[in-house]
This record gives structure tokens, C-alpha cells and sequence, in this order.
């Protein structure tokens, strides 16, 4: 008790800084009846994602690898309907973000690709 009263009595001094910058939300909606795909993330890091099986079959996986998204286990080409949470890090005010949605293992040139330009503002205060 007396250690802490102590510690009150010392102040808390400078707050340190925000660890929780450069990171947005975002919520990804993707149907398909692919065996597999990658979803790669360009321009940012890939911090975390939950995913959320809307439809299809149970056996599918989605496995995470740095900035890259394998969504997994529909050898049935079932349709799925698929919900992503993400948390992208290093995402500076103006930074345009790209997502590349390929077959795993095709060419660069059988991927889409899909640009989206966050408008980031400071914080005020």
C-alpha cells in the first residue's frame, strides 16, 4: 500500500507516445468459388485480420504469411462468401494501398489488382 502511494506521489511525467499510429481498419467482403486464392496487401503491413465465414462449405482456412492472405480448402469450388477484418500498420496520411488478388502460384499478369486511396487525417489537439 505505501508503494503505491508512493508512486502516485511521484507523478506520472511525460506520457509516452502513441503506439497506435499509422494504423487503419478496414473490411473486406470477398465471394468466390476459387480452390485457393492469395489476397496480398501493397503499400502497408498486414498487422491482423479476423475472418468470418458468411457462406460456404466449413473446410475452408485462411492462414496468414506476412502481408498475404491464403484462403484455402475449397477443393469442391463451393461457393463462399467471406468477411475480412483487417488492421493495417504503416499507413501514412495520403498512402494509396493495394490489394493483389492472384491464384497461388500464377504470374503477376493473371493477378487483379485493386487500388484503394485512404484519406488519413492527424489528429487534432
Amino acid at each position: 500500500m505505501l508503494a503505491i502511494l508512493a508512486m502516485l506521489a511521484m507523478g506520472t511525467g511525460p506520457l509516452p507516445a502513441d503506439p497506435a499510429t499509422e494504423l487503419v481498419r478496414t473490411r473486406l467482403f470477398l465471394t468466390t468459388s476459387a480452390p485457393a486464392l492469395d489476397l496480398t496487401v501493397e503499400g502497408a503491413s498486414l498487422a491482423n485480420a479476423v475472418f468470418t465465414l458468411r457462406a460456404g462449405p466449413e473446410t475452408v482456412r485462411e492462414v496468414i504469411d506476412h502481408d498475404t492472405i491464403h484462403i484455402i480448402r475449397n477443393p469442391e469450388r463451393a461457393p463462399l462468401d467471406l468477411q475480412i477484418d483487417t488492421i493495417l500498420a504503416g499507413v501514412r496520411p495520403g498512402t494509396t494501398i493495394g490489394w493483389r488478388l492472384a491464384k497461388p502460384g500464377s504470374r503477376a499478369d493473371h493477378s487483379l489488382s485493386l487500388g484503394l486511396n485512404f484519406i488519413v487525417h492527424e489528429p487534432s489537439g
